[in-house]
């Protein structure tokens, strides 16, 4: 496979000012989900600083302050937990639905360990 064809892709079906395009596009995207997953990260931070504090009224004030479900407010938090470490750098390949996948406490450590080793920067 070549850097013409990748993942059953043809750029070469493409003329080349498409191709520089779709190319810019699709690192604009890689771009924003690497944000995403940094938001998500310091957002999960600022939640498990500000949950002591409102007690039983947490997850009411996060779906008021938020527009989101109760739910999504646990997911930043376990991802925050588990990768909130400062180095983002690590884990912004992964999706967002990973990241809560391996985030989660149903997870085996073994799953988590092999999806961090992927993307240790050794390997790459």
């Amino acid at each position: 496979m070549n850097a013409m064809t990748q993942a059953g892709f043809d750029y070469a079906l493409l003329p080349q000012e498409s191709i520089i395009q779709c190319r810019a596009t699709g690192e604009r995207i890689r771009t924003r989900l690497k944000r995403t997953v940094q938001d998500i990260l310091e957002s999960g931070k600022d939640l498990i600083q500000v949950k002591p504090i409102l007690s039983g009224n947490f997850e009411a004030w996060f779906e008021l302050e938020t527009g989101l479900d109760r739910q999504m407010a646990y997911k930043f938090i376990q991802a925050a937990e588990k990768f909130g470490d400062g180095m983002y750098n690590n884990y912004t390949s992964l999706s967002p639905t990973v990241l809560y996948l391996i985030s989660a406490p149903s997870t085996p450590e073994t799953v988590v360990t092999q999806a961090i080793e992927k993307l240790s920067p050794a390997r790459k």
